[in-house]
């Protein structure tokens, strides 16, 4: 077998490779932290800060758990500033985020205290597609 023939043979793996990463995982889960926020202990607050599924588009069914690789849903450092979200210069003022807690079986039945601090906005927060909190 000729090298020019290898070196091909290895960058098509590598493409395929790359492209079979891209579309098993459109959101980048690997950079994605609220797509699997684990919460093994409730003894110390939990910042929540980091890259979060965000969209602008403004539709109910966005309070469904899953994603459906839907290409609305881009990542969006939080806390932050929407503006780098979509870079495309368009306006937008409502925003959802989504984010995926599991909690380690020892603390399934526990009250938890969540903080969303919203300035000057309406939130509303879904829990399993219904509202618990407005």
């Amino acid at each position: 077998m000729n090298s020019r023939y290898l070196k091909l043979m290895i960058a098509i793996f590598l493409a395929f490779s790359f492209l079979k990463e891209a579309i098993a995982d459109p959101f980048n889960k690997k950079e994605c932290f609220s797509c699997n926020i684990k919460i093994d202990n409730l003894d110390e607050p939990f910042a929540l800060k980091g890259k979060w599924l965000f969209t602008r588009k403004d539709l109910l069914e966005n309070k469904n758990s899953d994603e459906s690789n839907d290409p609305k849903w881009v990542l969006l450092n939080t806390p932050g500033s929407w503006k780098k979200a979509y870079n495309d210069g368009k306006n937008f003022r409502v925003g959802w985020y989504k984010g995926r807690f599991q909690f380690s079986n020892k603390l399934i039945g526990k009250k938890v205290r969540i903080l969303l601090d919203t300035y000057m906005a309406e939130t509303e927060v879904f829990l399993d597609g219904k509202s618990i909190y407005k």
